[in-house]
Order: C-alpha cells, then sequence, then structure tokens
C-alpha cells in the first residue's frame, strides 16, 4: 500500500469514526428526554401529582343501595335518603333549594317493571330535556338524560340523570347531579361528576 493510500484510509476511518460518535451523543440525548416509562408494562410512569387526586378521593360502599364510589375533597355524605353527597355542607337555602355555588348527587336503587323509557317519561315529566346519551358505569351501558327544572318558582335548576340497568343484581340505579341553573361552576360539577361515575361500582344484594 502506497503512501497515498495509506492516507485516504485513514480519512475514511476518521470519518466513520465521527459519525458513529455523532450517533451515539445523538441517540443518547433522546433518550435522556423521554418520559419515565413502567418497566413491567411499557407505559408511561404516573405523576406523582395523578397519584394524589386518585388517592384524595374518599370511598363510600354503602350495603343498603348496593354500591360503592369515591368522591372528591370538599364534598359530603349528606341527610338525604338513600344517598346524597354535596359540596355545600347540606345547608340548604329555603325549602330543600341548592343554593347557587353548590351541587348534590343523589344516588337510590330499585326493582322495576316496564319499559326504562316510559319510566323515564314520567320522572322527567314537565321538565326540559335537553339530551340524551349513553354512557359507560362499571362496564354497563346506561342511559343519560340531561335536563332543566326547577325547585320552586324563580329557582331553575340543571340536571343529570343516569339510570343503570345492572344485570349482575337485576336492579336499576339512579344517579342524580343536580345544581342551580346558570351556575359558573357547571363546568366544574360535569367533570366532577363525570369522574365520579367513573369510580361508581354496583355490588351485589
Amino acid at each position: 500500500m502506497n503512501p497515498s493510500q495509506k492516507k485516504t484510509l485513514v480519512v475514511v476511518l476518521v470519518v466513520v469514526l465521527a459519525a458513529v460518535i455523532i450517533g451515539a451523543i445523538a441517540w443518547s440525548s433522546q433518550s435522556n428526554n423521554t418520559s419515565p416509562r413502567n418497566t413491567a408494562s411499557g407505559t408511561p410512569a404516573a405523576s406523582s401529582t395523578q397519584t394524589q387526586i386518585a388517592t384524595s378521593w374518599q370511598t363510600y360502599t354503602s350495603k343498603t343501595v348496593n354500591i360503592s364510589f369515591s368522591y372528591p375533597p370538599g364534598w359530603s355524605l349528606g341527610p338525604n335518603v338513600p344517598i346524597s353527597i354535596d359540596n355545600f355542607n347540606h345547608t340548604y337555602q329555603g325549602d330543600s333549594i341548592i343554593p347557587m355555588g353548590g351541587a348534590e348527587i343523589d344516588i337510590a336503587n330499585t326493582k322495576y317493571y316496564g319499559l326504562l323509557g316510559d319510566l323515564i317519561a314520567t320522572e322527567t315529566m314537565g321538565d326540559a330535556i335537553s339530551a340524551t346519551s349513553t354512557v359507560s358505569v362499571d362496564k354497563t351501558l346506561c342511559t343519560e338524560v340531561s335536563y332543566g327544572s326547577s325547585y320552586a318558582p324563580g329557582y331553575p335548576s340543571s340536571n343529570i340523570a343516569v339510570y343503570c340497568e345492572y344485570p349482575g343484581n337485576g336492579l336499576l340505579y339512579k344517579i342524580y347531579l343536580s345544581y342551580r341553573a346558570h351556575d359558573p361552576s357547571g363546568a366544574q360539577y360535569l367533570a366532577t361528576f363525570a369522574q365520579f361515575l367513573k369510580s361508581v361500582q354496583f355490588t351485589a344484594p
């Protein structure tokens, strides 16, 4: 191999080595910017904030209503029967009127006969239904009805009623969210109710 060939070979080796080093640096930088992952499942690791939110909710189980659920800080079990939780310390305005800034979730179950549509029509008679949809609660497809009503003249309310026919125990569960119409925190109540429904578990009688 003459000197010219040796010089060419050295240049090629230097170029290849530089490419390898640059590639290694780029790979290391990308790995450091990747979110931490759960090595067992390969899914992103839960943040401490998500864990705090999940553990801050209190769980309650009722053998009377055959249901288990979690509710957030600032809400507490109320005096209504069978089950109610609210965020205003059960301090109603006047005759059981939810105050502005307050929201309440009521839960009941019952044996019923006939068609669910007929029952919903009866319970919402005279109310202004704005939407009807399907929502999953404890792996059960339930009917969700949004409607407006009035506790008393001058006190309109916004309401959501969720009806779940749970096949495991033959009961119809009714879960209601109620708050004053035009409450500026309405979107927050809806978000809380959606999270609440995700925590619900139906139990056998």
